[in-house]
């Protein structure tokens, strides 16, 4: 490809200074800025601003105009229409680029190519659309017909196509071809496109740049980068620039990182690189070559070949490397902290394409602090004698609740909250303590409780108890009725409560067959019309016209009206269900000690969920295009990703990732468990009949009752989460009248209600989202007993055995778990959660998912890589090993040692998922 374009010095192309740049869309790379540099950043982007630097440095930039921020935030206020005058001013980018390269946009004798780049304000990399080589046509391919141009095509093809075919689906294709010559290549995508979609590709390099202009535009509003933003706590309304610059035919590209990020305080710095654009490594589809280099001489101290080592490499490594070695330590001055700065070289010349600050590492200490001021508590707590910590079932759908979140189900939870009425309605008496203090905490960060309290939630002095014992073996056992005699609880006054807590039994008991007779009906004939009318009075009100005392004043009515008023009546008919099921499952015990497990398990897959069958059904109505976005968001448009944490945003305020979500549902389809109707009980019993039961009587009665009354557990929490939407709404509005952003969901109830004291609330949120993110990398076994001073509290447990795998560091950190393996390199956040994901790849786009794994493990990433980056950036421990998918299987056990550099298999047995 040296016969490619070459790329001179960046310079001035034309314009006429700052005074008349401030109101227009386009921004050439060399102008003076069009306002201030600390706005200039806000209106350019980080890559732009960060190209302007080096190029003022005197180092080699492509040359290149970048479409500003402001573009980006016009097109999506004007529903996704392009800004007036934005495509003259990219025509007039275009002549200038062709008048610096010698070259011209859509010309077949010299063709001007283009990069198309996203340029947010703060790097997300991998998460916004890149696609290289715009300008090419089948046309021009083959009125050149030479290597480099069908190679340069087939690149642009791999971008372009994975925009308007889906990453899955190009991914996959991609793969397919990837043996193949380029022409080959480029041939078979065209017919894969024309096949896939409603024609041929455009032949047209204008309307071929302006729809990747647009792709870049509608990738700042996917769902995944909506969701990186929202777990890095960054805003959402300052949009991406767009860069487009002239294409560098890079021999060999990569990043150079001035301080070696894996190793603290180190006087070296880190290269890697590959041969070509670097594509396929910054993908995390090729190993690069690596070199360690020393900060003060420039010296190569260690040297890891590539799988193939080309001439380029090696020419690269004779005379480029010192070079890139010392313009490193120029930017990390320029920028003033350790960088990583992505470069090509090609025939002796070394052009740089982005350079950033490296991302600041996990503060140890502050993790360090973190984990001591856990320890701290619990053991604190054992010395009251609390010392068995469970993890609880509120917990699957609040992982890691944000404060305000859980301040709010922590109060629910209490004796004297929304659930203690519930438990009272039942005919139960929580104790004292538990209305004061409740029976669940949170432990670095996740939701624990503490078994014994849970039985007072029935009455105090309850004589039984959950047995210790079988939850140490299954933490499954909370969801339990006790069933341990409780010793303690036999002291001299025990005789004299003992009435008392029968009567309590029997109440209960009363309670329970009255309220189960027609909760359904009932549930539906008054509760869901009440929430109902209540959700349509308050979005009548124009929360833009309260004073902020009138907003936290209408926060406390609707936080009382949420979760005093409605949740226990939502919860009711599920709560009963579960008793229903619980007394059946106990009979059956009795009917049938050895298969109970395995009989209740196979009559459970028989329950239906209508909540989700109607959704699924939606979701494929809108995948087929049979339903609207607006027929789907009525009936789910206030649900979403995360949705029991008020800090996440629902389908309603994020349509293009309902779309996008049903589309993936569709696309999975086929490989799914059709969601079943509601069964008439009848099949249930042919089930029984089956497994050679015969019920009647009483088994039957509390079989039907389940049958009907368990999915009101889902039917319950649908409706509920109707009037929790309305309570996001009046936050959501605290948020944006106080500047306070999504930090808002990081303060307290109490401190949400005074508001109005003007306190430093930007430096509390700033302190809670770092003990936030220090207490999610700390590792809490589910069920975990005090019997010392917890010295190796919060660490993952070092392996004692099995096979060690060396591995090569990409994020640092330890993490222990069960694997997951990931085929496709796409991920699931809720199949993510505490595991050991394994891939040969991982697909960008899934990375936010990955937020909720404890750990990754791929083939074939670098540090320059994608996954590499953003792996760093979510602190979740990462390291790379060759042929690492075929070795391990979904459920084994495994730690991996991001610091050292290896796996270890802890247990080859898998858990069977």
């Amino acid at each position: 490809m040296s016969n490619h374009q070459p790329a001179p010095q960046s310079e001035a192309i034309g314009g006429n200074g700052s005074a008349d740049r401030a109101d227009r869309w386009v921004h050439f790379l060399g102008e003076p800025l069009p306002c201030d540099e600390r706005e200039a950043r806000r209106l350019l982007g980080g890559k732009s601003a960060s190209l302007d630097l080096l190029r003022r440095a005197g180092l080699r930039v492509p040359p290149a105009f970048t479409i500003t921020t402001a573009a980006c935030r016009q097109y999506y206020a004007a529903d996704r229409r392009w800004p007036a005058g934005l495509w003259q001013e990219i025509e007039q980018g275009l002549a200038r680029l062709a008048t610096v390269t010698g070259r011209g946009f859509a010309q077949p004798a010299r063709p001007l190519t283009v990069a198309v780049r996203s340029g947010a304000v703060d790097t997300m990399p991998g998460l916004l659309t890149t696609i290289l080589h715009c300008g090419l046509t089948e046309s021009l391919a083959r009125q050149t017909d030479e290597e480099w141009a069908w190679e340069a095509f087939a690149e642009f093809l791999d971008g372009f196509a994975a925009v308007c075919l889906g990453r899955v689906a190009a991914d996959r294709f991609t793969k397919e071809l990837s043996d193949l010559p380029a022409r080959q290549r480029a041939e078979r995508w065209l017919q894969h496109y024309a096949s896939s979609s409603d024609g041929p590709l455009p032949d047209d390099p204008a309307e071929l740049l302006r729809a990747s202009v647009t792709a870049v535009f509608d990738s700042w509003r996917s769902e995944q980068s909506v969701r990186y933003r929202e777990l890095r706590g960054w805003e959402s309304d300052d949009g991406t620039a767009v860069i487009v610059q002239a294409m560098f035919a890079a021999e060999v590209a990569g990043v150079v990182f001035s301080r070696d990020p894996f190793r603290p305080g180190s006087d070296a710095m880190l290269v890697e690189a590959a041969g070509g654009l670097g594509r396929r490594v910054v993908a995390g589809r090729a190993a690069p070559a690596q070199w360690t280099i020393e900060r003060d001489t420039l010296a190569v101290r260690e040297t890891q070949k590539p799988e193939c080592d080309c001439r380029a490499m090696t020419e690269f490594a004779r005379h480029g490397l010192e070079r890139l070695g010392r313009d490193a330590l120029t930017i990390e001055a320029l920028l003033g902290a350790p960088a990583d700065v992505e470069f090509g070289y090609a025939a002796g010349e070394l052009v740089f394409f982005q350079a950033r600050p490296l991302d600041r590492p996990p503060d140890a200490a502050a993790d360090e602090e973190t984990r001591q001021t856990e320890r701290r508590r619990l053991l604190d707590w054992a010395r009251q004698g609390r010392r068995l910590w469970v993890r609880h079932d509120l917990g699957e759908t609040l992982p890691v609740p944000t404060p305000l979140t859980w301040d709010l189900w922590r109060q629910f939870m209490t004796g004297r909250g929304g659930f203690g009425h519930l438990y009272r309605r039942l005919g139960y008496r929580p104790s004292r303590r538990v209305c004061r203090d409740g029976f669940l905490e949170l432990i670095a960060g996740r939701i624990y409780a503490d078994p014994q309290r849970m039985t007072e939630m029935l009455c105090a002095g309850y004589p039984l108890s959950i047995d210790v014992d079988a939850l140490r073996q299954d933490s499954a056992c909370l969801d339990r009725p006790p069933t341990r005699l409780d010793l303690e609880q036999l002291d001299p006054w025990f005789l004299l409560r003992w009435p008392w807590v029968l009567a309590t039994i029997a109440r209960s008991e009363w309670r329970r067959r009255r309220l189960t007779r027609g909760a359904a009906e009932r549930f539906d004939r008054d509760v869901v019309p009440r929430i109902g009318r209540f959700v349509e009075d308050e979005r009548r009100l124009d929360l833009g016209r309260l004073s902020l005392d009138e907003l936290v004043e209408l926060f406390r009515r609707r936080r009382r009206t949420v979760f005093d008023e409605l949740a226990p009546e939502t919860f009711l008919p599920g709560a009963l269900g579960v008793a229903a099921w619980r007394l059946f499952t106990q009979g059956l015990e009795k009917i049938d000690v050895e298969r109970h497990r395995e009989i209740a398990g196979a009559i459970l897959t028989e329950l239906a969920d209508p909540v989700t069958c109607r959704q699924q059904t939606l979701f494929a109505e809108l995948a087929a295009g049979k339903a609207t976005i607006t027929a789907f968001l009525h009936e789910f448009g206030h649900r979403g990703p995360g949705e029991m944490d008020l800090s996440s945003p629902r389908w309603r305020e994020r349509p293009a990732a309902a779309l996008d979500a049903a589309r993936r549902w569709a696309a999975r389809r086929s490989t799914q468990r059709e969601t079943p109707a509601v069964p008439p009980t009848a099949d249930v019993r042919r089930l029984c009949d089956d497994f050679g039961l015969t019920l009647a009587g009483r088994s039957a009665e509390l079989l039907e009752q389940a049958f009907r009354l368990l999915p009101y557990r889902e039917i319950g929490k649908h409706e509920l989460l109707r009037a929790y939407d309305v309570l996001r709404d009046v936050l959501l509005e605290l948020a944006r009248r106080t500047e306070l952003g999504s930090g808002i969901f990081y303060l307290t109830v109490p401190e949400v209600e005074r508001l109005h004291e003007g306190r430093d609330w930007p430096r509390i949120v700033s302190d809670r989202r770092e003990r936030y993110a220090a207490c999610r990398r700390l590792y809490v076994p589910p069920v975990f007993e005090v019997t010392d001073d917890l010295p190796g509290f919060g660490l993952p447990p070092r392996p004692e055995m099995g096979q060690t795998i060396a591995a090569r560091p990409l994020s640092r950190g330890r993490a222990s778990g069960a694997v997951l393996i990931v085929n496709d390199g796409h991920c699931d956040a809720d199949l993510c959660r505490d595991r050991i994901v394994v891939a040969s790849s991982i697909d960008p786009a899934s990375m936010p998912a990955l937020a909720w794994a404890a750990g990754l493990v791929v083939e074939q990433a670098g540090a320059l890589s994608h996954i590499a980056l953003l792996a760093r950036q979510l602190a979740i421990p990462a390291v790379a090993a060759r042929g690492v998918v075929g070795r391990l299987v979904t459920g084994e056990k495994l730690s991996i040692d991001a610091d050292e550099g290896r796996i270890e298999r802890r247990d080859i047995t898998t858990d069977g998922n």
